[in-house]
């Protein structure tokens, strides 16, 4: 996909795995929104999600376990976008792309929504380097090229999930600060990611188009913005919260550990602390990204902020304590 193209065609028949959870949802509200794609999702035997009532859209049950179905359901598609749970069985995610490949889908955006392409091998840090085996799923599938979703962290997401993200507890007006808290790294509302891939999507096909990313940004971001932020949402100053610091490389040690330890939020931890930690957390400084390429409008931090609170303060506020 290109906008310099001269090509009139753009991808028409889109199929989608995960259309009703997080970034899903949003992806399918804003392809739907264009009137150009013919939407297929494809949901599990057993699942009760709700989809609009939309023309364009087609709703698909089929058993996960079951390739040849799997293969039919994602005939005559062009674009594949996959987005499951992280905590999905290991080899899902393969045999999706197998099953596509063989379908004959030509573009798979992979179950990728992070930070620059290959930048944990090239900066020596593997241990982490669990999402990037989404793209190497396709990309050793003959076949099928990737087109992957730079977007670094959720920003709503990450801010209301509890301290071993973001390193916030809006509850109890809490948050541990990486550091001195002024490391600033790029993050992305869902409402973003959402536009952005139906913007790609709308725009010409470039007929040469191979693996690529489609890098965007919300905002630029440390966490004492992000608490600024929270000041100006919530009516507080930092006198109404609890602010402690520790050292990003110390935080980092601690997650990796705990992770080890099978200490599932070890692994947030230790994924946001690293993220904090190198330089490539900030991947918009001195590099282009795809904004306004997909027509990305500029965003408001505190209406994203509000949200995150919402979030904070609903049933997801307890998911540190179910994980703990």
């Amino acid at each position: 996909m290109s906008a310099n193209t001269q090509q009139t065609d753009y991808i028409r028949k889109v199929a989608l795995i995960g259309g009703s959870g997080q970034v899903g949802s949003h992806i399918l509200t804003h392809l739907l929104g264009t009137s150009k794609h013919q939407v297929t999702v494809l949901t599990r035997l057993s699942s009760d999600a709700a989809f609009p009532t939309n023309d364009n859209l087609t709703v698909t049950k089929v058993d996960y376990d079951d390739d040849n179905a799997l293969t039919e359901a994602l005939s005559s598609h062009e674009f594949l976008i996959i987005t499951i749970s992280a905590r999905a069985p290991a080899t899902l995610h393969p045999r999706i792309v197998a099953a596509a490949a063989k379908a004959g889908v030509r573009w798979i955006m992979p179950n990728y929504f992070g930070y620059g392409i290959g930048d944990r091998k090239l900066k020596g840090r593997n241990e982490l380097n669990n999402f990037e085996r989404f793209i190497e799923d396709v990309d050793k599938t003959p076949g099928a090229d990737y087109v992957a979703l730079v977007c670094g962290f959720w920003y709503e997401f990450s801010l209301a999930m509890g301290e071993p993200w973001l390193g916030f507890r809006i509850r109890e007006r809490s948050v541990t600060m990486y550091d001195q808290g002024e490391k600033k790294i790029s993050m992305s509302t869902w409402d973003a990611c959402g536009r952005a891939v139906a913007g790609l999507l709308s725009l010409p096909v470039k007929a040469d188009a191979t693996k690529d990313g489609l890098t965007i940004s919300s905002f630029l971001v440390s966490q004492r913005d992000i608490l600024e932020s929270l000041h100006r949402v919530l009516g507080t100053t930092d006198e109404d919260w609890k602010i402690r610091f520790e050292p990003v490389e110390k935080r980092l040690e601690d997650g990796k550990k705990q992770f080890k330890e099978g200490k599932m939020l070890g692994f947030a931890k230790a994924l946001y602390a690293e993220v904090f930690a190198c330089e490539w957390g900030n991947y918009e400084t001195g590099r282009e990204l795809d904004n306004e390429k997909v027509a990305l409008e500029k965003e408001d931090l505190d209406e994203a902020t509000k949200r995150a609170v919402e979030m904070a303060m609903g049933p997801m506020g307890d998911i540190e304590g179910r994980f703990g």
